[in-house]
């Protein structure tokens, strides 16, 4: 069983779980009939995460702001990584990326039983250069 405040348990995820690869923390934190951002119950959170990092090396995440309010948990983070392997079924770029992230999560009891994330996935993609730029290219001086 997970101890701690809700903050605490949340900071846990992201060091025991996204980092370190230690999924049955989020097993236990994420309750069976959680509604999360891919589904229902931890594995509808877990299994599209490990696919997503398979690729990715020196992965890290930082907590910039994590707030707890009663029964919710806010996290900003950043989130970077190098791809060496491939992200989301592209043939690896060899970039390094640094995104935005926020989540919010909702318990009740001991457990997780809503989760919503928001990420910068434009950003990723535009630094991993799957997708051109949308911006107009700035005229040389």
């Amino acid at each position: 069983m997970l101890t701690g405040s809700y903050a605490d348990r949340i900071r846990g995820y992201y060091q025991q779980a996204l980092v370190a690869g230690h999924w049955d923390y989020a097993r236990q934190l994420i309750a069976p009939h959680a509604t999360v951002a891919d589904g229902v119950g931890p594995e509808a959170k877990i299994q599209p995460i490990v696919a997503a990092v398979a690729g990715l090396t020196d992965m890290r995440i930082d907590i910039q702001r994590l707030v707890e309010s009663g029964t919710q948990v806010v996290v900003h983070f950043i989130w970077s990584a190098t791809d060496t392997g491939g992200f989301a079924g592209h043939p690896a770029t060899g970039r390094r990326f640094s995104v935005w992230g926020v989540e919010f999560w909702r318990f009740e009891g001991e457990q997780v039983v809503e989760e919503w994330i928001g990420l910068d996935y434009l950003g990723l993609f535009l630094q991993l250069g799957l997708v051109p730029s949308p911006w107009p290219a700035t005229a040389a001086a």
